[in-house]
């Protein structure tokens, strides 16, 4: 099996590279330690420990459901 480039980590960047790079013509292969799909739970959420970082937000606290 062989490849152009090698992308280690199947991660956002890992997988926004391989896709530019595929886009490209390049053959990409990508190598991740988790099997996919995988339960990732995290994914799109911010903290309200993370928005408290931005004062300049204030109406994103108002809208949250665990202001």
């Amino acid at each position: 099996m062989s490849c152009d480039v090698l992308i280690v980590g199947a991660g956002p960047a890992g997988a926004t590279a391989a896709r530019t790079l595929a886009l490209a013509g390049a053959r990409v292969r990508m190598l991740d330690r988790a099997r996919f799909p995988r339960n990732k739970p995290c994914g799109g959420a911010i903290s309200m420990r993370a928005l408290r970082g931005f004062p300049m937000c204030p109406a994103a606290f108002s809208r949250s459901p665990l202001a």
